[in-house]
């Protein structure tokens, strides 16, 4: 069972959030995740966990984490993680996301770049490539006309199952199922009305000095093939890792290979302990 793992109601600006912090000895790692437990898989894995302070809130309208009301833009969602991290008296840290999550991890490095030492992009949702997908468009329209209909099962299933492939659920239990229909209306009402709005481009990507590992799945989406190639052409420094047998999906079906890559990128990265504040 994917289970959920201990997290803690904190006020931040005004706002309620979720967190949950490993409060480990090593450089702090804050995880972004694009549906609620993307992250939960790999938070179980002692690589990762025993080496490194990793934090995982939950953004913004997903579970116990309060909004003001949806849309919310991803340099919102991004200045939300800063001040978590700030509110932690953390002043550096490693950045990872996943798809949107990928998004908003590329937001907050271009906001606070002192404050993001380095990233590790899981297949970020670029509008720049997937615009160019019509068929994502239609099935993506679809499942925003059933959710408008009432019908968040139906929306959420064809979603995903053209994100992540035919097969999305068969390896996914049926908490997160329901973990994505609680997030709908962040997912359809939120990232969806930003998603199209936001923009990153190649000279965004110039201005990242950070180190960078750029993440796919070896059996991914041919869009999610192109973003990973569009990273490593805008950012020619980044370290392209494929993860085997696994789709958009990676987190939750290879979070033992996805947090081994992690550890070792971290520990070749480490923060200079004088940049650094604990909590």
């Amino acid at each position: 069972m994917l289970s959920a793992p201990d997290m803690k109601l904190v006020n931040v600006n005004g706002l309620q959030f979720e967190i949950f912090d490993s409060g480990g000895p090593g450089d702090p790692v804050l995880l972004v995740h694009s549906t609620r437990d993307d992250w939960y898989g790999v938070i179980q894995e002692p690589v990762l966990m025993d080496s490194f302070r990793v934090i995982l809130p939950h953004r913004r309208g997903c579970g116990r984490s309060t909004s003001e009301g949806f849309p919310n833009s991803f340099e919102e969602h991004a200045a939300d993680y800063r001040m978590i991290l700030q509110h932690l008296n953390i002043e550096k840290a490693h950045i990872a996301g996943l798809s949107i999550g990928g998004s908003i991890a590329l937001q907050l490095a271009k906001d606070w770049p002192e404050g993001v030492h380095s990233l590790v992009l899981l297949e970020p949702a670029l509008m720049s490539v997937i615009a160019n997908y019509e068929q994502v468009g239609q099935v993506l329209g679809e499942a925003v006309s059933r959710y408008q209909a009432g019908d968040k099962e139906g929306a959420i299933t064809i979603h995903f199952e053209e994100l992540a492939g035919p097969d999305a659920w068969s390896d996914l239990p049926r908490e997160s199922f329901e973990r994505l229909l609680e997030d709908a209306d962040m997912l359809y009402q939120g990232d969806g009305a930003k998603l199209a709005e936001w923009v990153y481009t190649s000279e965004d990507a110039a201005r990242t000095d950070q180190p960078v590992l750029n993440v796919t799945g070896a059996n991914t989406r041919p869009y999610y093939k192109e973003i990973h190639e569009t990273i490593q052409s805008w950012i020619p420094h980044a370290e392209n890792v494929v993860i085997p047998d696994t789709k958009h999906a990676i987190l939750q079906t290879q979070p033992r290979k996805v947090a081994e890559a992690m550890a070792d990128f971290f520990s070749r990265h480490r923060i200079q302990r004088e940049s650094q504040v604990t909590g």
